[in-house]
């Protein structure tokens, strides 16, 4: 699935603010959901992480080289 959403983000813009915004609100779900207090971001999905913490999705932070998120 996310290999799809990667492709239409790429392939149509439009698209892209969709599927980055599904992807975020996932990503906030698994925070807020269960026991998982921060969640290690793969590189790939860095600028994704960037605009979920600009539209205020959940908080994003750096340990060392390493990006991670926080629930709000």
């Amino acid at each position: 699935m996310s290999a799809l959403l990667d492709r239409l983000a790429r392939a149509v813009p439009a698209v892209g603010n969709w599927a980055r915004g599904a992807w975020c609100r996932r990503q906030r779900r698994r925070l807020v959901g269960g026991s998982t207090t921060v969640i290690w971001i793969p590189r790939d999905k860095v600028p994704w992480a960037l605009w979920g913490a600009e539209h205020h999705f959940f908080d994003a932070d750096w340990a060392g080289g390493l990006m991670y998120l926080r629930g709000r």
